[in-house]
């Protein structure tokens, strides 16, 4: 290309590219964010079963007092005999 020639250059950027670039990464952040919500989903629903077997185990023992196993809540309990 001559010097001469080189103002003839067009570098312009087309609207469709843009539009294609800016709709692209939309896709891909609404994808992304959709895997992390289900799998943030799943580990909650695990979360709230287990809490919720806890809490409904340490209500309904609350009254009553195991001197064998004073403290079955506060992780594993070995016994002997």
């Amino acid at each position: 290309m001559d010097f001469i020639d080189s103002k003839n250059v067009n570098n312009r950027i087309k609207k469709r590219t843009i539009a294609l670039a800016v709709l692209l990464n939309i896709y891909l952040v609404i994808g992304t964010l959709g895997i992390w919500l289900i799998v943030l989903t799943v580990f909650e629903l695990v979360t709230s079963a287990l809490l919720r077997n806890d809490i409904d185990e340490a209500v309904s023992s609350a009254n009553s007092f195991n001197k064998a196993l004073p403290f079955k809540y506060f992780g594993q309990v070995f016994t002997h005999i």
